[in-house]
C-alpha cells in the first residue's frame, strides 16, 4: 500500500492507494479537488494549489514510490500500487528483488515488467460460455418483459462496449471476484467478460488465462 499525502491550499488528506477510481475521486473531492487524477501531478513545490508526497510502511512499496517524479500522475501511482498489491505470488519475489536492486528507472518500467511476467505465467487459455436472457422494460408502466435472442444479436457491439466500459471502471480484473477453491483461484491470471455470436445465437463468454488447466 502506498500513502499519498495530498495538500490542497489549507486542506489535507492521507489517501491509501490503491483505490477504486470513484473512491479516489471522492476522497479528493472531500478536500475540494475536482481535478481528474490523470491530471494531478506528483509535485511538492511551495505555491502549488495541489501538492503530493508519497510514502509507505512497506519497503517494497517505498522503493516503488521513489520512482515517481513530477512527470507522473496520481492515477499512475494508483495503478502501480494496484499492480503491486494484486500481482501473482509466482512473480512477487522477482519483482521485489528488482526493486531493491534499483533495476527500474521509472514506474512505467515496473508496471510493464509486472504485466510481462504475468503474461509469461500463462500456460492455457479457456473460454467459458453461458446462455443469455434478455429483458426490456416497458417505458410507460415500468415492468420487465423477456425478449428473444435476436435482440441481443442486434445489439452485440453495444453490449460488448458496455461490458468493456464496466470492467474498465474497475481496477481489478474480473478474476478477483472468483470465490471458488483456493487452488483454482491461484491458477486464474485473468478473466474478461464478453459476448459472442455462435451459430446465430448470442452467448456470454468469459475469456480466462490460467497458469494451468483445472482438474475435472
Amino acid at each position: 500500500m502506498i500513502h499519498a499525502v495530498v495538500l490542497h491550499h489549507d486542506r489535507a488528506a492521507i489517501i491509501e492507494l490503491p483505490k477504486e477510481p470513484v473512491e479516489l475521486e471522492m476522497e479528493l473531492a472531500a478536500i475540494g479537488i475536482q481535478e481528474n487524477p490523470k491530471r494531478i501531478w506528483i509535485q511538492d513545490e511551495d505555491g502549488r494549489p495541489v501538492r503530493i508526497q508519497l510514502f509507505s510502511q512497506s519497503d517494497r512499496e517505498n522503493h516503488a514510490a521513489g520512482l515517481f517524479t513530477a512527470g507522473n500522475t496520481l492515477e499512475e501511482v494508483n495503478q502501480c500500487a494496484h499492480l503491486l498489491q494484486s500481482m501473482h505470488e509466482g512473480i512477487a519475489d522477482a519483482v521485489e528483488e528488482k526493486l531493491f536492486r534499483y533495476k527500474y528507472a521509472a514506474p512505467q518500467e515496473l508496471m510493464d515488467d509486472i504485466r510481462t511476467m504475468t503474461e509469461d505465467l500463462i500456460a492455457v487459455t479457456v473460454d467459458y460460455y453461458c446462455p443469455l436472457k434478455f429483458q426490456m422494460t416497458d417505458e410507460e408502466y415500468g415492468y420487465w418483459y423477456e425478449v428473444d435472442n435476436s435482440y441481443g444479436l442486434a445489439n452485440e457491439d453495444a453490449l460488448r462496449e458496455r461490458l468493456r466500459a464496466e470492467q474498465d471502471r474497475d481496477l481489478n480484473d474480473m478474476a478477483a471476484y472468483f470465490h471458488g477453491s483456493e487452488s483454482a483461484k491461484a491458477k486464474i491470471l485473468s478473466a474478461v467478460w464478453d459476448v459472442e455470436n455462435i451459430g446465430g445465437e448470442l452467448y456470454g463468454v468469459i475469456h480466462t488465462k490460467l497458469t494451468g488447466p483445472f482438474s475435472p
